[in-house]
């Protein structure tokens, strides 16, 4: 198993554990079957960007693991230059909207 994977998944187990809830609450607390949960859980099924977003709202504890799996994959299992200074590191994404020619408002100064 990968070790973004890896971390993914510990840290879900660590979110089930502090619920102390067991496999089968955990997994219809997220909203997901008991079989999707332990292939992911086993590294038999990789989670999809629908269920990667499940895990962001109902765990966003664990949003900083799931924004580096996300980074990996998309680099073919590497690190870009931007995900390596994010490491380790609690971040937030924000969304800038610059103007366009069909959206030329300006985003308003309390939009992250």
């Amino acid at each position: 198993m990968e070790s973004s994977t890896k971390q993914l998944i510990n840290a879900i187990e660590a979110e089930r554990a502090k619920l102390k809830l067991n496999q089968y609450e955990f997994s219809d607390f997220l909203g997901i079957t008991e079989s999707l949960y332990s292939m992911l859980k086993t590294g038999s099924r990789q989670p999809s960007l629908k269920v990667l977003s499940i895990f962001m709202q109902k765990l966003p504890e664990i949003t900083p693991e799931v924004t580096i799996y996300i980074m990996r994959q998309g680099n073919d299992g590497e690190f870009s230059k931007t995900s390596k200074k994010m490491e380790g590191k609690n971040t937030r994404a924000y969304i800038h909207v610059s103007p366009t020619p069909d959206n030329p408002k300006k985003p308003s100064k309390n939009a992250k």
